[in-house]
């Protein structure tokens, strides 16, 4: 399939007229020349969830970049430094300011794996037969239902807990240091703290 993308010129014999790029684009996806990026499990678990729980967050979520493996994603209405990510291994807030990563201020990691009962987190499992955490892991009918309730809640919860007018990031140290650290602090203890750098949280 010839496309002529041209808004001025005649049409050559043969060719399909389009007058926009994205139309071109449109085009090519239809005739199955070119596909969109598949969504893998990672995409639809947390497209379906956030369409039916998106209203809880105070400050939603937006994805900022799709890649094979997963999103990249910020909040509105919350300063740029704080972005996350989510692939098959779990989900993470990271702080970014002036082009370093100082540090990971929301992590939860997961090994969705298959009992006879259901599903579990291998590394909560791990965690539980080597005496490092108390309770032993709960068993979920399915897999999407695991990750909801071991990372996709935890993570709305902390969403509402921390990202809020009242807090202050607080950032530490460098890359020429040799280290680097942050905190989400309420912004009286954060200005009475010893901080390189103090960003409020949520934009005006």
């Amino acid at each position: 399939m010839k496309i002529y993308l041209d808004d001025e010129r005649k049409t050559p014999k043969g060719w399909i007229r389009v007058f926009w790029p994205d139309e071109a684009i449109k085009l090519k996806k239809e005739k199955g020349i070119i596909k969109s990026m598949p969504r893998n499990f990672v995409h639809k678990l947390y497209d379906n969830w956030m369409k039916k729980n998106i209203h809880r967050f105070h400050q939603k979520p937006f994805i900022s970049a799709k890649r094979k493996w997963g999103y990249h994603f910020k909040f509105n209405g919350i300063t740029s430094s704080i972005k996350g990510h989510i692939n098959k291994y779990g989900l993470s807030i990271a702080v970014e300011y002036e082009n370093e990563v100082y540090d990971l201020i929301f992590d939860i990691d997961i090994i969705p794996t298959r009992s006879i009962d259901g599903y579990y987190c291998k590394l909560c499992d791990d965690a539980f037969i080597n005496g490092d955490r108390e309770d032993k892991p709960s068993i979920y009918p399915s897999k999407a239902n695991l990750w909801e309730e071991h990372t996709l809640e935890p993570f709305l919860d902390w969403s509402n807990t921390f990202l809020i007018q009242s807090n202050c990031l607080c950032l530490s140290g460098n890359l020429h240091k040799g280290w680097t650290s942050a905190i989400i602090k309420n912004k009286e203890k954060a200005h009475n703290g010893n901080y390189d750098f103090i960003i409020p949280v949520k934009l005006n």
